[in-house]
């Protein structure tokens, strides 16, 4: 169980009401909203009442945390962890409340110990979908100094990106625990990988015990499903639909709880996906990802009906919706209007070796990015880029802008990630249109910069 621990506030009303709209400050409703939609339950820390649930009606009080000793802050902390049984805890509190982690088996602070305006801030973001930067089987930049080559993971190179998706095939035992990625990760199967195969790659167990071993806690972790594509017919569709479904249901019985499962829903036919959706709802699960639509992303109609009729769900209770390979700009719009909670893509990295492409912003572009042919053009003929990326490239003499080498593509595909960033973050909402497959993808990750 994932439970959400929201701090009480000091503004509320005066009259008695339940506990839910007692507390008036903003803070407070960004964060009751925020683990309202997504974690299985949450509860109020009260300075006076302990824990809380939601519904329970109190009359307004005076009493903060603050006006204590820490002897009594210490015996308040135990109190209410007495009154806690079991499950990973996300504190959505300020300093003083959060002492209660000393006394948790599995806790988690999303929120950065910063100012209200920034805490604010931080919910507002996560009112939008979330993009996933997706890391392939190249993760890393080599990068020269002193006559000596290094690798470096490519999450040093990106600004601004803190959530990332890479697939069980790709992990790399060593670096993974050397050098993890920062920030909230969403680990899948690799079903693309097995999608000729009879049966998904690797077990339930299989996968669990993988995700054990290198999720963090909070970390999405996917059921082993089976891609269902074009050219099957219904009796390959109902098979794989049949398998998925089984690997899901023992999926989430045997996870191991400090992670978020996700199942995975496919078809050609849009209401045997719709079925799909509610049979793993009705096992628990509370996140669904939209699969096998990065193939038909130039088939706007069927995509955009399979995200309403799967939002169209929440009707009967609220769960969380990832779209898998869609991440165009076009979409974005899309996401938002039916409350798709997050989103991840992979053909701006491919696009940038296999298409030789180089983005750049552009808002007056259909698409909200230009994408200049470093194969037809000269380097003086496409803009010069100083993100992180293009910056250690140059120095080493690898223009990001010029063909000849497979780490001048790497550069690229991390130079375009960064772009991809910079055009979601200005907030260009290109017009939607029908695209191919390889416009309509963007993704690839990495964080921070300097090397």
């Amino acid at each position: 169980m994932h439970i959400g621990l929201v701090g009480c506030g000091k503004k509320k009303l005066n009259y008695t009401a339940p506990a839910r709209e007692l507390y008036q400050g903003e803070l407070f409703k960004k964060a009751a909203a925020y683990c309202d939609r997504n974690y299985d339950g949450w509860y109020i820390l009260s300075a006076k009442h302990g824990l809380v649930h939601p519904d329970t009606v109190l009359e307004p009080y005076d009493a903060t945390l603050n006006d204590m000793n820490q002897s009594e802050v210490d015996l308040w902390a135990q109190e209410v962890a007495s009154s806690l049984n079991g499950g990973t805890y996300y504190i959505h509190a300020g300093k003083q409340y959060q002492h209660l982690k000393n006394y948790l088996a599995d806790y988690n602070i999303p929120v950065p110990t910063v100012g209200i305006g920034k805490k604010l801030q931080w919910y507002k973001e996560q009112e939008k979908p979330q993009f996933y930067c997706v890391l392939s089987n190249r993760d890393f930049l080599k990068v020269k100094k002193d006559g000596h080559e290094t690798k470096v993971p490519i999450w040093r190179f990106i600004d601004g990106q803190e959530n990332w998706l890479t697939s069980l095939v790709y992990i790399k035992p060593g670096a993974w625990q050397t050098d993890p990625v920062p920030g909230h990760r969403f680990l899948d199967c690799g079903a693309w990988s097995y999608k000729n195969d009879e049966v998904p790659k690797w077990s339930v167990d299989e996968c669990i015990e993988m995700y054990n071993q290198y999720a963090n806690m909070g970390d999405i972790i996917t059921s082993p499903d089976h891609l269902v594509m074009r050219n099957h017919d219904a009796t390959i569709e109902n098979e794989r639909i049949a398998l998925s479904l089984s690997n899901a249901h023992k999926f989430i019985k045997k996870h191991t709880k400090q992670f978020v499962p996700i199942a995975v829903t496919h078809g050609n036919d849009i209401d045997k996906r719709i079925a799909m959706t509610k049979q793993l709802l009705d096992m628990g699960y509370r996140y669904i990802a939209i699969g096998g639509v990065a193939g038909r992303a130039g088939n706007r109609k069927f995509v955009q009906e399979v995200i309403e009729r799967t939002c169209n769900l929440r009707e009967h209770g609220y769960f969380k919706i990832h779209v898998l390979g869609i991440s165009a700009l076009s979409w974005l719009p899309v996401y938002e209007e039916y409350g798709v909670n997050s989103y991840d893509g992979s053909s701006m990295f491919f696009s940038a070796f296999t298409g030789a492409s180089y983005y750049w912003l552009d808002p007056n572009h259909i698409s909200g990015i230009t994408k200049y042919s470093v194969k037809d053009l000269n380097a003086e003929d496409i803009p010069i880029c100083h993100c992180p990326a293009c910056v250690t490239m140059r120095k080493q003499g690898d223009d990001t802008r010029t063909m000849g080498s497979n780490e001048r593509n790497m550069g690229r595909a991390v130079h375009n990630i960064n772009v991809y960033l910079q055009a979601k973050k200005s907030g260009i909402k290109p017009k939607p249109r029908q695209v191919s497959l390889f416009d309509e993808g963007v993704s690839y990750g990495i964080n921070n910069s300097q090397t």
